[in-house]
């Protein structure tokens, strides 16, 4: 998961959160247990009450094949190392 600055508003009292019970736990610990509990358990009313693992893989997109695409770009004729017959290659 990475983290913003609202991601470290969220996970801090998560972790403190899990140190209530377990406090014998290493902070990496809690950590990984306020991660798992923020991703994977944890509905969230935000995203229409699922788990941000719910979110994540219902909406993941397939990536084109880049060496498809970049066999198409090659026919059309274009490529990004061949400037158009009418620039010198500078920007304006």
């Amino acid at each position: 998961m990475r983290l913003c600055r609202g991601g470290v508003g969220v996970l801090l009292p998560a972790v403190r959160a899990v140190h209530k019970p377990y406090p014998w736990m290493p902070l990496a610990g809690r950590i990984k247990a306020a991660l798992k509990n923020l991703n994977d358990d944890c509905p969230r009313p935000v995203l229409s009450s699922c788990t941000a693992a719910e979110v994540y893989q219902r909406e993941r997109i397939e990536l084109r094949d880049r060496a498809q695409s970049k066999k198409e770009v090659e026919q059309k004729g274009g490529g990004a190392d061949q400037p158009s017959s009418g620039s010198s290659g500078r920007l304006a």
